[in-house]
C-alpha cells in the first residue's frame, strides 16, 4: 500500500520549480483553508494523523472531496498504523511518514 501511495503522490506532485505551500492545522483536527494568490485551491493535499482526534479531519476531507467546488485538488489521507480509520491509506509508523515526506521533496535521508 505504501508503494502505491508513493506512486500516486509522485503522479500528483507539482512540476519541478513550482511553489508549494503548506497549511497549518486549525488545532481542531481540520486543515486551515489556504488559497494561492491566483484564488484557486492547492494542487495536492496530504493529511497524516495518528489518533482518534484526526478522524474528524479525515471525515472533513471526505466531505470536501465529495463536492468538487470545495476541493478540486488531489487529496491523500493517511493514518499512522494499521487500524480502522476514515483515511483510505496508512503508513506503518512515524519513520514511514518521514520517508514519504522526504520522497515527496526528493531528498535523501541519512542512514539511521
Amino acid at each position: 500500500l505504501l508503494t502505491s501511495l508513493f506512486a500516486a503522490a509522485q503522479a500528483a506532485a507539482a512540476p519541478a520549480g513550482a511553489a508549494a505551500a503548506a497549511s497549518p492545522a486549525q488545532g481542531n483536527g481540520e486543515p486551515a483553508p489556504r488559497r494561492s494568490q491566483a484564488g484557486s485551491g492547492p494542487d495536492f493535499v496530504l493529511c497524516v494523523g495518528d489518533d482518534r482526534s484526526d478522524e474528524d479531519m479525515f471525515t472533513s476531507l471526505e466531505t470536501m472531496r465529495a463536492n468538487p467546488r470545495l476541493m478540486s485538488s488531489e487529496v491523500y489521507a493517511c493514518t499512522v498504523g494499521q487500524k480502522p480509520s476514515r483515511a483510505p491509506f496508512y503508513l506503518n509508523d512515524p519513520s514511514d511518514v518521514l520517508h514519504l515526506l522526504a520522497r515527496l521533496v526528493n531528498i535523501s535521508l541519512p542512514q539511521s
